[in-house]
């Protein structure tokens, strides 16, 4: 039950047109870092940017329309700290943008709620972390925390909203996946569970050390596979594997921070452009000679991998790569070690026999034969 996309195959195939097209499809725009919360596992573990006004913000939307873009996403940090949060989703909206929101929910009033309502959105996007306060809030390390972003899950819902709700799951919170995703069902939001933790921009590994272990990997892959018929761990055959881009980061999207500073993705912090300095994005997204070798990257070229058994079943990140290693091609212990214990739960689902301890980097992947991630 990874990230559920709005419109699903419509959206994969628009933006497969515009990735013909050599077109920018979608754009992230982090209006600021600050939060009121504190979540344990989060990654912006440097929140105290310089924000940028609200005339900076609308003409970065004026420029995104000028290029035809499909989609914007405005996120934080927490987005509705800002006192025109509203009213540059109603600018790019005007624009003709199609526009999705993240936020924790905790600041939406009801007056809020219902101009979002209004606005068409592609849908508003909150962090939920528990069916239980307590677990909730302690993740967020502000009590009060669950009630509140629970009833602005339910209010977004009324409003007509498509509302999705992100589960992190985490050591604190693994058991709660069941019953967390009930419980948002009967509020009417759809539910989002991801496994995987990040690191920090910084390159600090403190998000990941938060991170569930194999046997519990295996207990959520047993419960998606029975009720959701869905799986974290299934692999994607290819027989192209090496002529395949490595991301569609730099292809179809960018990342701007509220500094104003533009690079490929959140997770890929290699800027190639700051919108404060007059650079302008069209002029960037045609020539900048950091997206021209972004967009050479092919999977072939990943140093550390194509020797694996395991590489068609790793959501491999080069934007968490680079940030580890300040490589983006020589992967990471961290990306490593989340691919060799979804294989090792698959194997022991599917009934492959004893499977030794993950191995590091030191001697990657000499853990399992090649058939366990082919089709049984």
């Amino acid at each position: 039950m990874t990230e559920v996309e709005p419109a699903g195959g419509f959206m994969m195939q628009l933006r497969m047109a515009y990735q013909k097209s050599q077109k920018l499809f979608s754009a992230h725009l982090d209006l600021l870092y600050q939060c009121d919360l504190d979540c344990e596992h989060c990654y912006l573990d440097h929140k105290g940017t310089r924000n940028q006004d609200t005339a900076f913000w609308k003409d970065v939307l004026d420029q995104l329309a000028e290029m035809d873009v499909f989609r914007i996403l405005l996120s934080g940090g927490e987005l509705f700290l800002r006192p025109d949060a509203l009213e540059l989703i109603r600018y790019a909206r005007d624009l003709g943008l199609a526009v999705q929101v993240k936020t924790h929910g905790g600041t939406l009033d009801e007056e809020t709620i219902a101009a979002l309502g209004e606005l068409s959105l592609l849908g508003v996007d909150l962090s939920y972390y528990s069916h239980r306060p307590e677990i909730h809030d302690g993740i967020t390390r502000r009590e009060g925390s669950h009630t509140r972003t629970r009833a602005a899950i339910a209010g977004l819902v009324a409003a007509g909203v498509r509302t999705g709700a992100n589960m992190s799951v985490m050591k604190s919170n693994v058991s709660d996946v069941p019953d967390s995703i009930a419980d948002l069902r009967s509020l009417g939001a759809i539910p989002q569970v991801n496994v995987t933790l990040k690191p920090a921009l910084s390159g600090d590994t403190f998000p990941v050390d938060r991170s569930i272990t194999e046997a519990e990997l295996l207990s959520i892959e047993r419960y998606l596979q029975a009720e959701e018929g869905e799986s974290f761990c299934s692999p994607v055959e290819n027989s192209a594997w090496s002529e395949y881009t490595i991301c569609g980061a730099g292809h179809t999207g960018i990342y701007i921070n509220p500094e104003g500073k533009v690079s490929p993705c959140i997770s890929w912090p290699r800027y190639f452009g700051d919108l404060t300095r007059g650079d302008r994005l069209a002029d960037l997204w045609k020539g900048s000679e950091v997206l021209k070798e972004v967009r050479s990257y092919r999977n072939a070229d990943r140093d550390t991998c194509s020797g694996c058994d395991l590489k068609e079943g790793c959501s491999y990140c080069p934007g968490d790569a680079y940030t580890e290693t300040r490589d983006a091609l020589h992967g990471s212990d961290t990306l490593c070690e989340q691919t060799t214990m979804r294989a090792q739960a698959r194997a022991r689902l599917e009934g492959l026999g004893p499977v030794p301890e993950t191995a590091r980097r030191s001697n990657p992947f000499v853990i399992l034969p090649s058939s366990a991630l082919a089709g049984r």
